[in-house]
């Protein structure tokens, strides 16, 4: 079952937290790396840090059940909740991402840095750094 749910993960960048050779300190870094170009480059920088504490606890299974390939379900506790939960936070950060144009570092943009159910959303304006709230 490991495997199926590994497979409907699509393991976005944004998320740290519950993978395999990402820790805390790779988020750190790159929140970190914006806030000293930001410096550096003197373009503003808006970060709006979200505790999603109980996520997990407070999604209706109803709407969920879709992606559990087993008839009972995934308890809490379960070996397979982090992969759940990282299934969870691939589709918050996809619509979250897709509202926000995020703050330029180098060639890319980055909105968003999540480390299991924390999540710093980023933007060069003010209104992108409060989507996520």
């Amino acid at each position: 079952m490991k495997g199926k749910l590994e497979k409907q993960i699509t393991n976005r960048n944004e998320q740290q937290g519950f993978r395999r050779n990402q820790s805390n300190t790779d988020a750190i870094f790159i929140i970190k790396q914006i806030k000293e170009k930001a410096i550096e480059f003197n373009t503003p920088a808006y970060i709006c840090f979200n505790d999603l504490t109980q996520a997990f606890d407070r999604v209706r299974l109803s709407d969920i059940i879709i992606y559990i390939p087993t008839p009972g379900g995934i308890r809490q506790g379960d070996s397979l909740s982090p992969f759940l939960f990282n299934l969870l936070m691939d589709i918050m950060i996809e619509k979250v991402t897709s509202m926000n144009n995020g703050n330029r570092m180098g060639h890319n943009r980055v909105s968003m840095v999540c480390y299991a159910d924390d999540a710093a959303n980023i933007g060069d304006r003010g209104q992108y750094a409060d989507t996520a709230s």
